[in-house]
């Protein structure tokens, strides 16, 4: 779980530090999606 937390926190990261033309960071339900759609998924690997 530490490495998922690691991954999580490295793409959040590169998120802010570099921009994006993809993922509007200033609309909430894009970036809610995009939360689900790639983040969530970590939180349960496969095992």
């Amino acid at each position: 779980m530490d490495l998922v937390a690691e991954m999580m926190v490295r793409v959040s990261t590169s998120f802010l530090l570099t921009p994006s033309r993809l993922v509007d960071l200033d609309d909430e339900q894009q970036v809610r999606r995009t939360a689900r759609k790639f983040l969530l998924p970590m939180l349960d690997p496969p095992t």
